[in-house]
């Protein structure tokens, strides 16, 4: 399984595309209402000794313009809302750190998280970067591309080298995978209810 896993990604890597848009029975899951995380482990050829990466990979669709996908994603204080594990959520604009407490599993730990907004014609983007707390250093994005009026692709990015994991071993088998969907899932209902909101607005 993790050398198929593996390949794909290498595979998907070098062709530039998520590897949930590659594999047809995963991209087929996406478009019929799922959302795909892929977490896993990599050995990187560095000068660092016994050096890996953690990527993640995630995608799914959202049934709502991609301003409202883009707007409920910024609202940063939100986020305990959003997530059985974030407890607290606090957002300096000045710094663009979001400050979160997190607990897991029977783990707890406290981060800063930089955050980044832009656009670029037909795509929204969330550029991210721990800053503290073990996982410091993981970076990535948020992309959010218009399919159509009312159909926002959103695809999920992530990398953080290492040594040694710095969380329980749960996490890395199973916890940040988890996290993630399950924040992906609140986040799309909470876009969908909006849009339907909106909707009924404008056209009552």
């Amino acid at each position: 399984m993790l050398k198929w896993l593996t390949c794909l990604l290498t595979f998907a890597h070098a062709q530039d595309l998520p590897l949930w848009k590659v594999k047809d029975k995963l991209f087929e899951r996406v478009k019929n209402g799922e959302v795909v995380v892929l977490v896993r482990e990599a050995k990187v050829k560095s000068a660092v000794p016994n050096e890996k990466r953690l990527e993640i990979e995630g995608g799914g669709h959202v049934a709502a313009s991609r301003s409202v996908v883009f707007t409920v994603a910024q609202r940063y204080e939100e986020l305990p809302s959003f997530s059985d594990f974030i407890k607290s959520s606090k957002f300096n604009p000045a710094t663009s750190l979001i400050t979160l407490e997190v607990s897991a599993f029977g783990y707890a730990t406290s981060m800063d998280v930089w955050v980044k907004a832009h656009q670029i014609e037909q795509k929204s983007e969330l550029k991210y970067e721990v800053k503290t707390g073990p996982m410091a250093g993981l970076t990535g994005r948020v992309t959010m591309t218009e399919l159509q009026r009312a159909k926002t692709e959103v695809g999920l990015e992530g990398e953080f080298k290492y040594t040694q994991f710095p969380l329980p071993q749960l996490f890395l088998e199973y916890g940040l995978e988890f996290a993630f969907r399950r924040l992906a899932w609140r986040l799309r209902t909470h876009a969908e209810q909006e849009h339907r909101k909106n909707e009924r607005t404008l056209h009552p």
